[in-house]
């Protein structure tokens, strides 16, 4: 590493609701580096909550794609959505690898990164991946932090319009050619690096600091404290996520508890929800909006 210390971090979200990029920015800035987050801006909605956070930050914010341009109905980016459509399309019938399937912003992501010219860009999401991969043709020393296995991700359905055979190759250079790696287990970091024939990723737990837990008061949406609660919290409640096996479990659990469910519920899952948490054993199902990373611990204590 360089006298600078220069690091920078791609990832293809939006902060508020980005706990691992967060954190990750914060931790190394706390470490001296001098860190620069290139993200997405989502909607209106999303950038004002992105600014209460960079307005405490101790690194810096720079855009990697805006969004807003699109649902605002701009001409200049139309071909942008149009051009995302005909790639998975082209994915699902003809199984061409398109990298521009994965999402729009690919082309300025890359852009940004190279003209940060940091000491070492660590990459995150799918779009992140072939960022990394390209930084790294063009001899870039490159990280990468697994939050998911991509390739391997999503029900049989929905990965029809995803260039797994891309996903995969991003995924073996980064883990054979990354100078940092790492990933949210044990499992998963063993399994990739079978997998890939390579050093396994370090493990960084998706957790939070006790302090914080310290600080936390009651949540107002806790019912009683008589019963034992359980909090799920994701991006998003739907398909794919793993609630049809916690369902079954739950059907097993002769104990009460109160299942909060935390997220955005995805079309038609509402009357699934229902359906899959059917109040059997006295279970409970509680379902909350979305909340952004720093207000985890206070609503989630028990």
């Amino acid at each position: 590493m360089s006298n600078s210390k220069r690091i920078a971090i791609v990832t293809a979200a939006g902060l508020a609701h980005n706990p691992r990029t967060l954190k990750e920015a914060s931790a190394l800035a706390d470490a001296g580096y001098e860190v620069t987050v290139i993200s997405h801006i989502m909607s209106d909605q999303q950038e004002e909550l992105d600014q209460q956070i960079l307005r405490t930050a101790k690194w810096q914010r720079k855009i990697g794609y805006d969004h807003r341009a699109n649902q605002q109905g701009n001409l200049a980016n139309f071909g942008t959505r149009a051009l995302l459509r005909a790639s998975k399309e082209a994915v699902k019938r003809f199984n061409l690898q398109l990298a521009s399937a994965l999402g729009r912003g690919l082309g300025s992501m890359t852009r940004a990164a190279v003209r940060e010219n940091a000491d070492l860009t660590i990459v995150h999401h799918e779009l992140g991946m072939v960022v990394g991969r390209r930084l790294l043709d063009r001899g870039f020393r490159v990280g990468v932090d697994f939050e998911d296995w991509y390739s391997q991700d999503l029900e049989p359905g929905s990965r029809k319009a995803r260039p797994l055979h891309l996903l995969e190759e991003c995924e073996r250079d980064l883990m054979r050619r990354a100078a940092h790696k790492t990933t949210t287990s044990k499992v998963l970091a063993e399994a990739l690096a079978t997998k890939y024939q390579s050093t396994a990723p370090a493990v960084v737990y998706n957790v939070f600091p006790l302090s914080e837990l310290d600080a936390a008061c009651e949540p107002a949406e806790r019912k009683t404290r008589d019963r034992v609660a359980l909090h799920w919290v994701s991006q998003v409640i739907g398909s794919g996520r793993g609630l049809d096996i916690l369902a079954a479990a739950l059907r097993e659990l002769k104990t009460p508890i109160d299942l909060y469910l935390r997220g955005t519920v995805a079309d038609g899952w509402a009357e699934k929800l229902e359906q899959m948490f059917e109040e059997k054993n006295g279970h409970r199902l509680i379902v909350l909006p979305r909340i952004s990373p720093e207000q985890i611990v206070t609503h989630c204590k028990h």
